[in-house]
C-alpha cells in the first residue's frame, strides 16, 4: 500500500502543482478538426508535438503507421514490454476533435486556448479526447516513478479520425493483430453518468453499426452530453439488442 499511496500522491501533485494544466494546455492548442484539415499532416503533429515527449518517458517504442484508407489519417501504435511472463494492457486514445466552432463559445473564451473558470477547464479536446489520455498516461508516469517499473507489458494506440468514424481503424487492427494482441483494452472516452461520480464500463459483447438522421438542433451536439430524441433512440436500439442477441 505504500507505494500505491506514492503513486496516487505523485498524481494528486500534477494537479496541484499545475503540471496537468501545462501539459493539457499545450495539447489542446494544437488545432486537430479532423472534419475540416487540410492536411494529415497538421493531425500527424499531435503525436510528435503533443505525445512523444510524454510517451519517451514511459519508454514506450512508437511508431506511426499511414491509414490503411488512403488519404485518410495516420495512426500511433507503440509497446513497453517488461516481460513476456505479464499480462498486457492496451490503452486506446484519440487525438482529433470535432470542429473548433470559433464565435459559439462564451465571451472571453477561445477554442484552441485552454481556461479555466472557477472549478470548469474549458477548451476544444479537455472532454473528449485529449483530457481522458492524457490523464492515463501521467498516472502511468505516476506509477513507473514510484516502483521504477509498471509490473504490466503496455501497448498503445492512438488515432486522429476519431469524429470522422475512424477510417481504417478496423483495417489496421486485423493487419496489426499481433502487435497489438492484449489482455485488457482501455479506452477512456465519452461523458459521467455524473458529473460529480466516475463512471466505469466494464467489457463489451459487441456493436452493431448503424445510421440514424434526427434533425434535433441546430449545430454539432454531443448526445452523450446533450441527450434528447437520439440518445432516447440509442436506449431503445441497445434494449432490442440485448434482447435478440443476449
Amino acid at each position: 500500500m505504500i507505494l500505491l499511496d506514492q503513486a496516487l500522491e505523485k498524481s494528486r501533485n500534477l494537479f496541484s502543482d499545475g503540471e496537468f494544466i501545462t501539459k493539457l494546455s499545450s495539447l489542446v492548442s494544437l488545432v486537430t478538426d479532423s472534419k475540416n484539415s487540410m492536411s494529415n499532416d497538421d493531425l500527424t503533429n499531435y503525436y510528435s508535438k503533443g505525445l512523444l515527449g510524454i510517451l519517451v518517458e514511459l519508454g514506450i517504442q512508437t511508431k506511426i503507421i499511414d491509414n490503411p484508407i488512403k488519404n485518410c489519417p495516420p495512426f500511433l501504435i507503440g509497446t513497453r514490454i517488461e516481460s513476456s511472463k505479464l499480462k498486457t494492457m492496451l490503452l486506446y486514445g484519440h487525438g482529433d476533435t470535432v470542429p473548433l466552432q470559433e464565435g459559439q463559445w462564451n465571451d472571453g473564451i477561445c477554442p484552441n486556448e485552454l481556461k479555466i473558470i472557477g472549478e470548469k477547464i474549458y477548451g476544444r479536446g479537455v472532454a473528449d479526447n485529449k483530457g481522458q489520455h492524457l490523464i492515463n498516461l501521467l498516472a502511468l508516469r505516476s506509477v513507473l516513478k514510484t516502483r521504477k517499473k509498471l509490473g504490466f507489458n503496455l501497448k498503445v494506440i492512438f488515432e486522429m479520425g476519431e469524429e470522422i468514424g475512424s477510417p481504417g481503424l478496423f483495417e489496421l487492427c486485423e493487419q496489426h493483430k499481433d502487435y497489438l494482441k492484449s489482455d485488457v483494452l482501455i479506452a477512456s472516452d465519452g461523458p459521467r453518468v455524473a458529473i460529480d461520480v466516475p463512471t466505469l464500463f466494464l467489457g463489451s459483447r459487441g456493436a452493431i453499426n448503424f445510421e440514424l438522421e434526427v434533425k434535433y438542433r441546430e449545430g454539432a451536439h454531443h448526445s452523450g452530453n446533450w441527450g434528447g430524441r437520439f440518445k432516447r433512440s440509442w436506449s431503445q436500439v441497445v434494449t432490442c439488442v440485448e434482447r435478440n442477441c443476449g
